[in-house]
């Protein structure tokens, strides 16, 4: 069904970006990129568009805005921006939330420099990419849905790691999303404390567990609150200090495990928590460190 088809609306081609990209203009003079199988085949600068054809259309509301995505389309191959509409597509079925103007385009350039490198499906992961399935689950079902229909409809081989970025491009494209930077830095955060829990514990986390995914998750919801008030809520509560130190004093190794964590947080991002977070955190690592062991 075509994304755009009102009647009497006329628009007439600024530029042809490629056969399936087109930079037009209403008689209201705004300016959209519209996208469609075979738009921009045999046409130029002129001439009226058929509005049946377009299958995705993107108001351009900048100048700025405007340019850079002008400049993406210049590297970018036909066939990888048609697949990243696609994955638009598909996606919207599943979204609540609206994806913004200029997330197929973003996530069209990625694309294309995955296939510009030489894909090998044993590359490493990138250290936060197992903690991505449980800090966005509902965007990592859906990048695993796109990777397995880029896959199976373009005979690729996208690897195991692409699940992981292309879920950070869901994250970001999301309108009321935070900022891309500050996606990534809470993946290296998450990244960050699950290293100095093996470090500490002597262990390798079986990051398939339960436990594992619920220590995740806390960790999410607790980074989350910090990281978006100006002045958390540290007061103490005497009874959970009372109970963090009893509990504390029979799990030392874990205790200490809380403190280097604490460190880390207050040093590297100035991040500050209290007992009652502490608390948590040491409940968590109970279950997740004696499952670990038992496995």
């Amino acid at each position: 069904m075509p994304f755009f088809n009102e009647r009497g609306v006329i628009l007439k081609i600024i530029q042809s970006l490629n056969q399936n990209a087109l930079l037009v203009r209403d008689d209201k003079e705004n300016e959209f990129i519209a996208l469609g199988k075979g738009i921009g085949f045999g046409k130029k600068k002129g001439d009226c568009i058929d509005n049946k054809l377009i299958t995705t259309i993107y108001s351009m509301k900048s100048t700025v805005q405007e340019q850079k995505i002008l400049e993406q389309l210049k590297d970018i191959d036909e066939t990888i921006l048609i697949m990243a509409d696609e994955i638009s597509e598909l996606a919207k079925k599943d979204l609540s939330e609206e994806l913004n103007e200029s997330f197929v385009f973003s996530l069209a350039s990625h694309l294309q420099y995955s296939f510009e490198r030489e894909i090998d499906n044993d590359i490493p992961l990138q250290p936060f990419h197992y903690e991505i399935k449980y800090l966005y689950p509902k965007e990592y079902k859906l990048a695993n849905k796109a990777v397995n229909y880029i896959n199976e409809k373009y005979e690729t081989k996208l690897p195991e790691s692409e699940k992981a970025f292309i879920t950070l491009y869901f994250v970001n494209g999301l309108k009321d999303s935070t900022s891309f930077q500050e996606t990534i830095r809470l993946s290296q955060i998450l990244s960050d404390i699950v290293k100095i829990v093996e470090e500490e514990s002597h262990q390798i986390l079986d990051k398939n567990t339960v436990n594992y995914s619920r220590f995740i998750v806390h960790l999410r919801y607790f980074l989350f609150r910090q990281l978006q008030q100006d002045n958390p809520n540290n007061k103490e509560d005497e009874n959970i200090l009372e109970l963090y130190e009893s509990s504390a004093r029979l799990y030392s190794s874990q205790r200490k495990i809380v403190q280097k964590i604490k460190q880390y947080l207050l040093e590297v991002h100035e991040i500050k928590f209290n007992h009652a977070e502490s608390f948590y955190l040491l409940i968590h690592l109970i279950r997740l460190l004696d499952e670990n062991i038992n496995n």
